[in-house]
C-alpha cells in the first residue's frame, strides 16, 4: 500500500523533465494558466525564493559546516532551500528529511577546516551514500519505510577583500530514496548551485538548481530554478558584525520551468520571474519560510507575457497570497 502512498493511481503520472533539462526552458511550454495552476506553480516558486533569501538574510551560524543535521538545518545557508526544493517534491521525502535534521545521518566530509571561523569551511565536500546514510523508519504505524541519501554538497567559504560574508554551495546528485517493503521507491533529486555575497552596502544571492521526481524509475516531475537576488539596506550599510541583514529591499529577476504533474497541477510552463515592488525585509523577521514583508513576485509566462502568476507578501511568517493574472475581457 506504499505505492498509494507515494501517490500512484492516477495522482502523478506524466514524465517530467530529466535531471538538467529545464521543463519549458525551451520556450516551447504552455501557453495558458488557471488560477488553481497559478497557485500550485506560483507557491513552487514562492517557496524557492523565500529559501533563498532566507539563507541570506540569517548569516554566521556555526550549523552550515556541520555533518547531517547541520548542513540541513533550518539556520544553514543553503540547507534551508536544499530541505524545502526537495521536501516539497513528496511527503515522504519530507518525513526523511526530519529525520535527517535530527541527526540520524553521518556523512564524510573531505576537509572542515574554518579558518576564519565563520561557520563555513573553507573548500569542504560532504559525501551522502547509503552506508552513511541510510535508515529505516516506521513513524507510520504498518508502512516501514528504508530511507537513504546520495551525492555530494560542497560548501566554499567565499570571503573577500570587500566581502565579509560569502559562500558557494554546489550539489551534485543529491537524492533522498524512500522505499517500502514491497520495493516500491520514491526518489527525489537536486542538483546546482548557490552563492551568497553580503558586503558593507550590498548583498548578492543566486541559484540555479534542478529538482526531480521519480516514482519506481518513472520520472514524474521537476523545476528548474535560476535566480538572482540583489538586497539594498535601507540605512545605507551592513555592519561587518551582524548576524543577520539589517532592513532593506530586495529585487530579483530570473526564470523558473515547471514540467510533469506535482497534486492535482500537471503542465509544463516557463515563467520569467521579476519583482515589480521590492521584497521588503523588516531586519528583524526570523521565519525560515516567509521573510518579507511586503512586495510582489511575478512570474509571467514566456512565450505569453500578459498571463502568468503573482505573489504578493504581506508579513514577516504570513504565507503569501498567489494568484493569476491574464487579459481582461
Amino acid at each position: 500500500m506504499f505505492a498509494g502512498r507515494l501517490g500512484t493511481g492516477g495522482t502523478l503520472l506524466v514524465a517530467a523533465l530529466a535531471a538538467g533539462a529545464c521543463g519549458g526552458g525551451d520556450d516551447s511550454g504552455s501557453t495558458d494558466l488557471t488560477p488553481a495552476q497559478a497557485e500550485t506553480v506560483g507557491q513552487a516558486a514562492a517557496d524557492q525564493v523565500g529559501g533563498l533569501a532566507a539563507g541570506l538574510t540569517h548569516f554566521t551560524t556555526p550549523g552550515v559546516g556541520g555533518l547531517g543535521a547541520g548542513f540541513f538545518s533550518a539556520d544553514a545557508p543553503g540547507g534551508a532551500v536544499v530541505v524545502r526544493t526537495l521536501g516539497r517534491l513528496h511527503p515522504a521525502v519530507a518525513a526523511g528529511l526530519g529525520r535527517i535534521r535530527a541527526g540520524d545521518c553521518t556523512p564524510t566530509q573531505s576537509d572542515s577546516t574554518d579558518t576564519d571561523h565563520d561557520g563555513i569551511p573553507d573548500n569542504n565536500t560532504i559525501s551522502f551514500t547509503a552506508g552513511n546514510c541510510s535508515f529505516d523508519d516506521t513513524t507510520d504505524v504498518g508502512m516501514p519505510v528504508t530511507i537513504a541519501v546520495s551525492g555530494t554538497v560542497q560548501l566554499l567559504d567565499t570571503d573577500g577583500a570587500t566581502v565579509f560574508y560569502g559562500y558557494h554551495v554546489g550539489v551534485a546528485s543529491l537524492t533522498v530514496t524512500v522505499t517500502d517493503t514491497s520495493g516500491n521507491m520514491v526518489a527525489a533529486g537536486l542538483n546546482g548551485t548557490l552563492d551568497a555575497s553580503v558586503a558593507g552596502d550590498q548583498a548578492t544571492t543566486s541559484e540555479n538548481l534542478t529538482s526531480g521526481l521519480r516514482l519506481n524509475g518513472s520520472k514524474l516531475y521537476g523545476d528548474h530554478t535560476s535566480l538572482v537576488v540583489s538586497y539594498i539596506p535601507t540605512g545605507g550599510t551592513i555592519s561587518p558584525s551582524a548576524t543577520q541583514l539589517p532592513a532593506g529591499n530586495l529585487t530579483l529577476t530570473g526564470g523558473y520551468a515547471w514540467a510533469g504533474q506535482l497534486g492535482s497541477v500537471k503542465g509544463d510552463w516557463s515563467f520569467v520571474l521579476d519583482t515589480p515592488r521590492p521584497l521588503s525585509y523588516d531586519g528583524a523577521c526570523d521565519d525560515d519560510q516567509y521573510v518579507f514583508g511586503s512586495g510582489q513576485l511575478k512570474g509571467a509566462i514566456n512565450l505569453r507575457r500578459t498571463i502568468g502568476f503573482e505573489v504578493d507578501y504581506s508579513g514577516c511568517g504570513v504565507a503569501p497570497t498567489v494568484t493569476v493574472f491574464r487579459p481582461t475581457a
